[in-house]
This record gives C-alpha cells, structure tokens and sequence, in this order.
C-alpha cells in the first residue's frame, strides 16, 4: 500500500502487529491518514491526523468522499487536512482503509460503514476491518451469529438452508434472528443459559440454570450452577481466520490438565448424551472436513497460496433499516454524552488486567473520563465514585480528569456487554453520597 486511510484505529495489544507493519509502510514511504476523534498512537507516525469531534466522524468522512468524488468540500472541517488526505488517497495506486473498532460502537454504524464503501469504490481501495479480537471474522464464517449460517450465508435464504441440510442430512429450519447478548438484560427469565468461551456479568443472568465453559470460573459462584473446565487456545489445535481473512493453522504449545477438554470435545459428548447423531468427531481434522464442504479453504489449512476467505452477500436485515443520518443529543434532563468502548485485552471473556499487574497501570479501564471544565462545574476530583444514570440504566463508576475530554463529554472503557446498546448515550451524572 502506498496510502493508508486509519479510520478509528488504534494499533495497541493485539493491534500492535499491525501497528509494526504500518511503520515498516511508513518508512518506504506510503501516506498514513488517521482519522480519530481521541489521541491514539497512530498520531506519532501519521502523515495528517484528522480529529473529528467525538461523535461526528461520519461527516468527516463523507466530507473526503466528496472531495475523491467531486472535488468539493462544504467548509465546515479544515479544508487543508481534507484535501491533503483526499488527494493522498485518490493518487494512491494502491490504496488501503483500515477500519477499527472505535468507530463501530456508534448508533450509526450502519451508515459509516457505507460511507466507507462508497469512498472505497471511488479510491479503488482495499478495505480491512480490524476488530480487537482477530477471530471475529472466523466466528462469523461459522455462523455464530443467527443471521448467517456455516459459510458465512444468510439464513434468511431457503436454498442456503437446504444446502447446509442435505450437508447435515436434516431439516434446517427458518432461524429467528432476535434473540442476541442484549437479550441477556431484558429481564426476561430463560430456564437455561450456557456460556461458551465468555463470562457472565457479575451478578447472576435471570436464568434457571447457568451453565459456564471456560478456562477460568466466573469470579462470583453464584454466577454458574455449572463450570466445565476447557482447554486454552495453547492447548489445543485448530484454526483461525487472520483479519485479512485468511485461515491460519492453530498447532497446540502444551497439554491442558487431566479432565480438561476442548471446546469441540466437551460439546460433542453433550450433544450425543443427548441422543443427538452427527457428532462423532474422533479428530480436530474430522471437524475440518466437515467445514471444507461448505468452504474449501479448510480442506488445505496448511497451503500458503490459500484464498481469502469472504462472507456471502448481507442479508438485509443485518443493516441498519434508518436511512436518514439521525444525531443523537443531550438535553436539559440528560446533559451528557457518554461514548462507551469495549475492552480489548480480553480473552474468552476474561479481561487480561485482572491477572497482569502491568496492564492495570497502563489501561484506563472501569473509570468514567471527564474533563477538567466538567469536573470544576461539579466539584469532582478523580477518585469520587460518580452515579451515571440514562434512561435505560444507572452505573456507579470512580472519576478521573481527563485534560482533553471535551466538555459535556464522558469516555470510558468496559467489557463487552456490560452496557447493552450503541453510542452516545445521553445521561445525568452526579457524585454518590451527596
């Protein structure tokens, strides 16, 4: 790549391989564009940073489409950084935007990434998602999610159905896609709940039967009526798709403990105690076979001229069905905004900083960020535990002064799910115990 379009990306932790190979660009000389509303590394290394206000990085980046597109610009962004990096990307010949995971907590997502579509068709660039966890690509190739089956097909479609069934040699009925993890908080009552690879919230679900796989119990035993000890990605083989999509080959480091088992394992023999057929997998390369006839990439997981793996076509209820640009604001009863982001150093759930000391000091994780106009007008000093409340949730979290939080403005960092729902949310905050 000779131009690199950065759009809400931050190369640390797992990014940090990526972060490296941007510098060795940097250095042949390739443009680097960031595109962030808050200070990130990439900063250091950027030819240009473009910093939109929080929550308005959308018109940013329609505002460098229409500069590729028809060499206009509305004057409301400086008009110098514009043009510099439109003119960057739209001489580049060949051009990359990498998308991170800031700009996808928005409620308006939907609409940034199309906006990053139509810009990419006007530049004739690659585009390359980069969510924290590498896998996510591969477990939406799985079909993980209800919208898309094994293959990453949409299950909206009977011919993808029949085609899995016959696979299968049974029925595959028309898949529900409303249920998901937010469904956890809508205080609906389920008889049982099975975690896989992932960690319930503190408190217990509303569940009859909480069932938990992980290679670490939940911190509180009353979360899980039952813990299933697996084995860590160390522990077992297997394979992962890279965030280019392409399928790499897990080999095992180590043996896991006696009585600990994959996560293949522990679900194969539940399935055929009960009573359930096609789960006779004796291998990791039986499983494998199975995956190559629906994508045939997993039939040779060790060629290196192996293809890039891609999802078949979106199902339209998957996109955002608001077609207007809709801005969300705060109010005389709701003042603020606050901008949540998910924890990135996580793994299976368990967010790394509960177990190495270096990372609590370097992360700022579980703290409400607020700049210092914010915390003057309100008499809060960092360290005062502060009450959020919105209209669909109240969270007590300790404050820390932020020197470039903009005003009417809250940041902060937690695990997946904890909040469910998109940025901003409009809230009121006040200091507990006053």
């Amino acid at each position: 790549a000779d131009a690199i379009l950065c759009l809400g990306l931050a190369t640390r932790l797992g990014g940090s391989v990526v972060g490296g190979e941007l510098r060795k660009a940097n250095r042949r000389g390739a443009k680097i564009i960031s595109v962030n509303s808050r200070p990130h590394n990439l900063s250091i290394i950027a030819d240009k940073w473009l910093k939109p206000d929080i929550g308005h990085e959308y018109d940013l980046i329609r505002e460098l489409l229409l500069v590729t597109r028809d060499g206009a610009i509305s004057g409301t962004k400086p008009a110098d950084d514009i043009i510099f990096a439109a003119d960057s990307m739209k001489k580049a010949s060949a051009p990359v935007i990498l998308v991170g995971s800031d700009l996808l907590h928005y409620k308006d997502g939907a609409e940034i990434l199309n906006i990053i579509d139509e810009l990419a068709q006007k530049i004739h660039a690659g585009v390359m998602p980069l969510p924290p966890q590498s896998n996510l690509y591969g477990t939406l190739v799985m079909g993980i999610c209800p919208e898309l089956l094994p293959g990453g097909l949409a299950s909206a479609s009977a011919e993808n159905r029949e085609r899995l069934g016959k696979i299968w040699k049974t029925l595959i009925p028309e898949i529900s896609a409303s249920w998901n993890a937010a469904s956890l908080s809508n205080g609906n009552n389920m008889e049982c709940l099975y975690f896989i690879g992932n960690i319930p919230m503190k408190n217990r679900p509303r569940a009859d039967f909480v069932i938990v796989q992980n290679i670490y119990p939940p911190e509180s035993i009353s979360a899980a009526d039952l813990v299933i000890p697996a084995a860590a990605f160390t522990e077992s083989d297997g394979t992962f798709l890279s965030g280019e999509g392409r399928l790499q080959k897990v080999r095992k480091g180590t043996e896991p403990s006696p009585h600990v088992l994959p996560d293949w394992k522990i679900l194969s023999l539940i399935a055929k105690a009960m009573g359930k057929s096609g789960f006779d997998y004796a291998t990791v390369e039986d499983i494998q076979g199975e995956m190559s006839l629906l994508i045939g990439e997993f039939d040779k997981p060790d060629d290196d001229r192996r293809d890039i793996i891609r999802l078949g076509p979106i199902p339209e209820f998957m996109t955002d069905p608001i077609a207007a640009h809709r801005r969300i604001v705060a109010d005389n009863e709701y003042p603020f905004l606050l901008y949540t982001v998910a924890m990135e150093n996580t793994y299976r759930g368990l967010p790394l900083s509960v177990y190495v000391d270096g990372l609590r000091s370097l992360l700022r994780e579980n703290v409400l960020e607020i700049g210092p106009d914010d915390a003057g007008k309100l008499g809060i000093n960092s360290g005062d535990d502060i009450i959020v409340t919105s209209a669909a949730f109240e969270k007590t979290w300790p404050a820390q002064i932020i020197t470039e939080q903009p005003s009417g403005m809250l940041h902060i960092t937690l695990l997946q799910g904890e909040i469910s729902g998109s940025n901003p949310y409009p809230v009121r905050i006040r200091k507990k115990d006053v």
